[in-house]
């Protein structure tokens, strides 16, 4: 006969209240082991400070009503992971004081306009994604994780210092605005997709190990990347010549350059080991490529042969017609409203 073990104690600091169609705050405050409270997708309006645990660390709000009447949010003191995600919170104003322990703050798909004023210096990991964001500031110094993707951010303002990860993807950044922008020297992630870029600047951190440049405009290539690098993604781009100048000791361990106006086979990089994988599909270099180029070549070859022909057949017809109007005038009578023939003629 099997026993059935005991649940952990630690499950006893773990609240799950997601999905519970809730209007209404539920009173946790005498559940002095709750550590972690799960309330998203529900439909709270506001929150209370006394309603919850007096040592509560993590809280989901996620998926709810905050914000929808502008009532004023206050947090426990003790947090130290909050998530805010998806609700209609339009303004800074109705968000209360931080707490001074605060560690991971995430506010994706809200509907913010600019950073929350005030955030503790504890804070490393800030996600802001999928809102209205114009550019970046009032960030503290002690982040090291930033995601603001999905925004319309234009320029870079003075990025924290001490970042680690930087998710700038789907936004509206330039060239400009990248090259004037100080990038963290301990940088080691760094997504630039989607965007409106142009070129690279060659003063990026050697500290970076992994960069996307997907889906941008870019032509050509900087000639020197980060010592550190060992992931670099440029697909979807326009370039015609990929040949940087290594560092020494520098290696890459995939390098992502399909689609895009290569006319030349990269293999050459994994042959000195400077590459150990190369992606590079759907380039100028390929097979069908090169079929396509000598179709388009054929048909225009045979488009000018076939305007010579029609050349051609129509001087034939004026030849044949001011043949006739010289030997026969009398016959062809449709030359005779012609100024030029009238005044020569006897």
């Amino acid at each position: 006969m099997s026993v059935v073990e005991p649940l952990p104690e630690q499950l006893d600091t773990i609240y799950n209240g997601m999905n519970l169609n809730l209007s209404w705050q539920p009173d946790l405050s005498q559940q002095r082991q709750l550590k972690t409270i799960y309330l998203q997708d529900n439909r709270l309006q506001s929150i209370q400070i006394g309603l919850f645990p007096p040592e509560v660390e993590h809280l989901n709000l996620s998926t709810n009503r905050l914000g929808y009447n502008d009532i004023r949010l206050e947090f426990p003191p003790t947090l130290k992971t909050l998530n805010l995600d998806d609700n209609p919170i339009q303004t800074a104003d109705v968000l209360g004081q931080w707490p001074s322990n605060l560690e991971e703050l995430s506010l994706n798909e809200t509907q913010l306009k600019g950073c929350p004023r005030g955030l503790p210096q504890s804070l490393h990991t800030f996600s802001i994604s999928g809102c209205n964001l114009i550019t970046l500031d009032r960030l503290p110094y002690s982040l090291k994780k930033l995601d603001a993707s999905c925004n319309q951010i234009r320029q870079l303002d003075l990025l924290p210092r001490n970042l680690v990860s930087l998710h700038l993807g789907i936004n509206s950044l330039r060239s400009d605005a990248l090259f004037r922008a100080r990038m963290p020297p301990n940088l080691r992630y760094l997504n630039l997709d989607h965007n409106h870029l142009t070129e690279l600047p060659e003063n990026l951190p050697d500290t970076i190990e992994y960069l996307s440049v997907n889906r941008n405009y870019l032509v050509s290539c900087p000639k020197s990347y980060p010592k550190q690098l060992r992931m670099l993604i440029l697909t979807d781009n326009r370039i015609r010549e990929f040949n940087p100048h290594w560092k020494e000791g520098q290696r890459l361990l995939q390098l992502h350059i399909g689609d895009n106006c290569l006319c030349e086979n990269l293999i050459n990089y994994q042959e000195e080991n400077r590459v150990q994988t190369v992606y590079q599909a759907n380039n100028w270099n390929q097979e069908i490529h090169h079929i396509y180029a000598w179709k388009i070549q054929k048909a225009f070859h045979m488009y000018w042969f076939q305007k010579a022909i029609r050349c051609w057949a129509r001087v034939g017809r004026i030849k044949v017609e001011l043949m006739e109007m010289a030997y026969l005038p009398e016959v062809v009578v449709k030359y005779n409203d012609i100024p030029t023939y009238n005044k020569f003629s006897p």
